[in-house]
C-alpha cells in the first residue's frame, strides 16, 4: 500500500511541476515556417511553438506586404499530424494542415485553404 501512495504522490508532484517546466521551453518545440499561395505572389514567414504536453500551440507570421497573422494549431496524439486556423490583420482567415516528418527538430509540410478559397502550401523547417 505504501508503494501506490508513494507512486502517486510522484505523479502528483510531476504533474504539478509541469506547467514550469513548460515555461522553461523543455517540452515546447518550434520551428520556422514558409507559406505560400500557389496562384498569387503572395508570401509568409513565421514561427510555430508547440507544447508537447498539452499539443497545444501558437502561429505567428508576416506576408512579404507586411500584412501580420496569427492563430492557434494543435497536434495529434502521436506528434505527427495536426491542424490550425490562423487570421490576418487585413481579415482574412482560414484552416490549414500539417504533417510532420520529423519532431526534433520540427520539420514538415501542410496546406490549407483561405475563407475566400485561396489555396495555402506550408513547409515547416528548423
Amino acid at each position: 500500500m505504501r508503494q501506490t501512495l508513494l507512486i502517486s504522490g510522484t505523479l502528483v508532484l510531476l504533474l504539478a511541476t509541469a506547467p514550469q517546466i513548460q515555461a522553461q521551453g523543455l517540452l515546447t518545440r518550434g520551428a520556422g515556417f514558409f507559406a505560400w499561395m500557389p496562384d498569387s505572389r503572395e508570401t509568409m514567414r513565421g514561427r510555430i511553438s508547440m507544447s508537447l504536453l498539452s499539443r497545444r500551440g501558437t502561429i505567428y507570421g508576416r506576408t512579404n506586404t507586411g500584412v501580420k497573422c496569427s492563430g492557434r494549431a494543435h497536434i495529434n496524439g502521436a506528434l505527427n499530424r495536426g491542424s490550425g486556423t490562423m487570421r490576418c490583420a487585413d481579415g482574412r482567415s482560414g484552416r490549414f494542415t500539417y504533417y510532420l516528418s520529423s519532431r526534433l527538430p520540427l520539420r514538415g509540410r501542410g496546406k490549407g485553404r483561405l475563407k475566400t478559397g485561396q489555396r495555402v502550401l506550408l513547409r515547416i523547417t528548423p
